[in-house]
């Protein structure tokens, strides 16, 4: 079997009505035709790459990519999605897209509702398949869709639509394929240089805080010295002890502080223990109960199976507790606060680079209040912020 083309032109002459057939192989004709788009196709992806490597607009590069594709494809919209925190996406860029077919009249950047696949597929005729294509305005026509990956978990997708059916074949799917690939690799890039420098902040954090509590802990040592000096001399003296008293005290609070500053700053030598969770929640159960007041209602959740986790006792001690009296200041009505710990298994497909596959105590503190604000929310593990 080959494709052939054929002509026909009517003949007239003495015996009536002909026709002439000329029958052509053009097989090496599509060949060549695909070889040319094939050609177009690898071109646009290695612009698309030396755009990646060179530039430092690495939006400005995003936001191009569905234009090169509609040029390139031939077809009316390409959009980009990217994954939310929430594992819903949104349109991130997009080319050539009517209102109506994105389906959104207000908002671009409005959640579609559908959930990214981690396999690529094409849908040859949508007004048989209308909700296999995330663009609800689309109602007919073709579409196709291949996903960002990372670690073979979709992180976004790259979309293609046509108003004409059966518009794509393999040769598109993998333009599309090694687009994809580029921009899951440019984007991943960006996340990791932010969290390099994310990291490097921390770091000059780290060593200016350090510095500062063990400069801290040495005026403490004096102040300490002296007012136990003091109290030798003075403690028959009511008042005089109560003054001395109180400012030991103080002293003992400022060293605790200096304590939790050089665990910050990595200078604080730390002393992991095997914790059983279930004695360390019901000891903390035992002080909260005290601490947090008749308006909270204090519950406990750890089975007995739970096994012991590799820690340093008072950190976790001290993070607890932290997380509950916040839960409590989030609760000016009075409510319900859990503390809670369960094991939970990693496996290969969804670790990441600080949280390798194995077994892990996973500790959690719940309430019921009122919750805080996503910016808020944002920088909540943030070292020394406040609200």
């Amino acid at each position: 079997t080959f494709p052939v083309e054929i002509a026909l032109s009517p003949l007239h002459d003495k015996d009536g009505l002909r026709y002439l057939a000329s029958i052509r192989d053009i097989s090496e004709t599509q060949r060549a035709r695909q070889a040319l788009v094939r050609a177009r196709y690898d071109a646009l992806v290695a612009r698309i790459g030396q755009q990646a490597l060179e530039s430092t607009d690495e939006q400005g590069v995003v936001t191009g990519i569905p234009g090169l594709l509609e040029d390139a494809l031939g077809v009316e919209t390409v959009v980009v999605m990217l994954s939310r925190e929430d594992g819903r996406p949104e349109i991130h860029a997009s080319h050539g897209a009517r209102e109506d077919i994105l389906g959104m009249p207000e908002n671009r950047e409005e959640t579609t509702p559908f959930t990214i696949s981690n396999q690529a597929w094409i849908v040859g005729d949508l007004a048989r398949e209308p909700q296999a294509f995330p663009l609800t305005g689309a109602k007919e026509g073709s579409g196709a869709i291949v996903p960002l990956l990372h670690r073979d978990r979709p992180i976004g997708a790259v979309l293609a639509w046509s108003s004409k059916k059966h518009r794509f074949d393999h040769d598109a799917l993998h333009l599309m394929q090694s687009v994809a690939n580029l921009l899951a690799a440019l984007l991943l890039r960006r996340r990791t240089e932010d969290q390099l420098a994310h990291s490097q902040r921390l770091d000059a954090i780290g060593q200016l805080t350090g510095g500062i509590a063990h400069d801290f802990n040495n005026l403490l040592t004096v102040m300490s010295g002296s007012l136990q000096l003091l109290e030798l001399q003075y403690g028959q003296q009511p008042e005089a002890a109560d003054l001395i008293a109180s400012a030991l005290r103080s002293v003992t609070r400022g060293a605790e502080l200096t304590g939790k500053l050089l665990a910050f700053a990595r200078r604080q030598r730390l002393v992991p223990s095997a914790v059983a969770p279930q004695r360390l929640l019901h000891e903390m159960e035992q002080m909260l109960r005290r601490t947090l007041g008749d308006t909270i209602r204090l519950k406990v959740a750890c089975a007995d199976t739970v096994p012991a986790a590799y820690v340093d006792a008072s950190q976790l001690d001290s993070a607890l507790l932290n997380l509950a009296l916040n839960a409590r200041d989030a609760m000016p009505r009075g409510g319900d606060i859990t503390l809670m710990a369960e094991e939970r298994r990693i496996l290969e497909r969804d670790a990441t680079q600080d949280l390798p596959a194995g077994r892990y105590v996973v500790f959690s503190v719940a309430d019921t209040g009122i919750g805080m604000a996503p910016e808020t929310l944002s920088r909540a593990v943030e070292p020394f912020y406040t609200t």
